[in-house]
């Protein structure tokens, strides 16, 4: 199975790095509405550094205003959920892990007053002078169609044992993924002087982009844009996919594993090593776990191993053991605990997880980004049978 486009609200939400600098961090979120019950709670759940933040707010009866403030240096996703039935937010994950709908709303908190009017349900409301969130709001709508069938899909892979089955409903996503990209692509050429269509772009582009083809449409992009923050870390991924393409030298690296023992790349020269990116806290790269211990079994006797590399993030190293012991992996895994700072996912430009590169004993990438199937299918090419 490919990566997974849809990421879960709450799960994963992704951290966006902006331009702008402020000396006051501090945001605001004022959400009118006058139409749902005063008993009803709203929740606000993003992340800052790997941490999950989660607030909530109930009704100010005199003017039907919910307010949510904090502290963030920068544009982050944030979701907003509703609570009319008083079920309460783990409850209300639960739902969506069965495929029900609930009231909620995807959107960025950023320095600064954030004001959100819903006549009824939050995730109708329109959003006042904020430039990144209509711009957003409009990118969702022409996303609807696909996302609302990727949530039936997703759901259904999540409550399936059957590997066949799992595998057919991957299938589908990444179809629905690679349906997607002409929206994104109409979106990012028609926008230009919008930080949403960089972000829409790199979502297009995802973890292993067309570099010919993506290139020319970041410089499209206006210069303001381009020289975001965001904007120049995304030129320098695609400056750094030319230089770690197949047929490359794998860069050599030196990370702790589990116990605080230095690991290089260099140890498992001679071998076919398989450097895989994931995290305890990556769904489509748990789910994945069994499929790629299956494979490690198979082949791990013909001159192959893999060596896993963890984005979990300081202060979390209990989850890393933790889902390294549930998930019955044996190989070795290493990381540096710092997430997406982690240097060796900088030095290979991994962006999103799953992602992996497959490098011969030589120390030559042979194939990034392989699914399961195509991990498999390569190595039976390129392994001899005992």
């Amino acid at each position: 199975m490919k990566k997974l486009a849809f990421i879960f609200f709450i799960f994963f939400i992704p951290v966006l790095v902006y331009s702008q600098k402020r000396s006051d961090s501090t945001f605001t979120l004022k959400v009118t509405t006058r139409a749902v019950d005063r008993e009803t709670k709203i929740y606000l759940a993003y992340q800052i550094d790997g941490g999950k933040i989660i607030d909530s707010a109930k009704q100010d009866p005199m003017n039907g205003t919910y307010t949510f403030s904090g502290k963030v240096t920068k544009p982050i996703t944030a979701t907003l959920v509703a609570d009319p039935d008083q079920l309460g937010l783990q409850n209300l994950i639960t739902k969506t892990k069965t495929g029900a709908a609930i009231d909620l709303l995807q959107f960025y908190i950023y320095p600064g007053l954030i004001r959100l009017r819903a006549d009824r349900l939050i995730s109708g409301g329109k959003f006042r002078r904020s430039v990144i969130n209509s711009d957003n709001q409009r990118l969702q709508l022409l996303k609807k169609p696909f996302r609302d069938k990727q949530m039936t899909i997703s759901a259904k892979l999540r409550l399936t044992t059957n590997r066949q089955d799992a595998t057919y409903l991957g299938m589908q996503l990444d179809s629905l993924g690679e349906a997607t990209k002409p929206v994104l692509k109409e979106f990012v050429l028609a926008n230009r002087n919008s930080f949403i269509a960089l972000l829409a772009l790199e979502e297009y582009a995802g973890g292993i982009p067309d570099v010919a083809l993506v290139e020319p449409m970041f410089k499209r992009l206006s210069l303001s844009i381009r020289n975001t923050t965001q904007g120049k870390e995304f030129y320098r991924f695609l400056r750094g996919k030319k230089s770690l393409d197949r047929g490359a030298r794998a860069p050599e690296f030196v990370q702790n594993d589990t116990s605080g023992k230095p690991i290089s790349l260099s140890l498992f020269r001679g071998k076919y090593v398989m450097l895989d990116f994931w995290a305890s806290w990556c769904g489509p790269c748990r789910q994945e776990n069994p499929g790629l211990r299956q494979i490690y079994q198979d082949f791990k006797d013909r001159n192959f191993t893999i060596l896993g590399l963890s984005l979990d993030a300081a202060g979390r190293k209990g989850l890393w053991l933790e889902a390294i012991k549930n998930d019955k992996l044996p190989w070795t895994q290493v990381s540096d605990l710092r997430q997406w700072d982690n240097q060796v996912a900088i030095l290979y430009n991994v962006r999103s997880i799953p992602e992996n590169f497959l490098i011969d004993p030589d120390g030559i990438i042979v194939a990034r980004g392989l699914n399961l199937e195509e991990l498999r299918s390569k190595l039976e090419q390129v392994l001899p049978k005992q």
